[in-house]
């Protein structure tokens, strides 16, 4: 497995920069940035995609919304229904997840996702499967990795993206929010 290192310097000032907004504006101002950056991760992918009849290549995109199983609170309430415990339980533990929130929850996070269900088998192969209905040897399938390249190429490129973006994103913001503000003391 390769291992991929970025060198991040300067958050203490972006923090600053962003507590200038509302925290509604600051994490948009990150989610901007942040889906712009993961287009190249998401084009890579696509380029890098076996094409048999293009669903796979198709379903590759760039979101800053979390992919399914990423709500803590759902993640609870499921945990907690299979320890047996009942629906007043669970649905107490779901709204305690929530309000503690998830430790690795990030004020903004992307992600590269591909919704065809094939892309996990191509991504990572098969072992020997067999069908069920009829008991037939399908064979096993051979790993095409897509994502994971797409990563290993594009992070460099992903991570100065985000430098310039948000450099950027910022100061537009920040140009709109003064002139919003001139055009309401104008009134």
């Amino acid at each position: 497995m390769s291992k991929t290192v970025v060198k991040v310097e300067g958050l203490r000032e972006l923090e600053k920069s962003l507590q200038k907004f509302t925290s509604a504006t600051g994490k948009a101002v990150l989610r901007r940035t942040l889906r712009r950056a993961a287009i190249p991760i998401r084009d890579a992918a696509r380029s890098y995609a076996p094409y048999d009849q293009g669903n796979l290549e198709a379903s590759i995109n760039a979101t800053t919304r979390k992919p399914k199983g990423h709500d803590v609170g759902k993640n609870a309430f499921r945990k907690a229904i299979k320890d047996g415990k009942g629906r007043a339980e669970a649905v107490s533990a779901m709204r305690d997840a929530r309000r503690i929130g998830d430790p690795n929850n990030a004020f903004a996070e992307a992600f590269v996702v591909a919704t065809d269900p094939a892309a996990i088998l191509v991504e990572f192969g098969t072992g020997e499967r067999v069908q069920k209905s009829t008991g037939r040897n399908v064979g096993k399938m051979e790993p095409d990795p897509f994502m994971r390249p797409a990563f290993d190429t594009k992070a460099p490129v992903a991570a100065a993206m985000i430098r310039d973006t948000l450099r950027d994103e910022i100061s537009k913001t920040a140009a709109r929010l003064r002139a919003r503000a001139a055009r309401a003391g104008g009134r």
